[in-house]
């Protein structure tokens, strides 16, 4: 698990290789897939325009590399 919905968030992922499910829980408590992406494709941005908690799980199908893009106060670093 990558993140979980509802949880704050203040990092954008980058997919270097594999492949995420973004996907949510609906009220009868069933797993909706969202959407695929696979690499070079990127996730998590949302929170850090809207400033809302996730609104979506991401799980990776499999350990792959990510990028990380951190946002913290007003600075923007690139983690590996």
């Amino acid at each position: 698990m990558i993140f979980h919905q509802g949880s704050i968030g203040s990092t954008l992922y980058i997919i270097v290789e594999g492949q995420v499910r973004i996907y949510t829980i609906s009220e009868a408590g069933q797993e909706m897939t969202v959407r695929m992406l696979k690499t070079g494709e990127f996730f998590g941005e949302l929170a850090l325009l809207d400033g809302q908690p996730r609104s979506a799980n991401v799980e990776a199908m499999r350990l792959i590399p990510i990028r990380v893009l951190a946002y913290y106060s007003e600075m923007w670093k690139v983690r590996h």
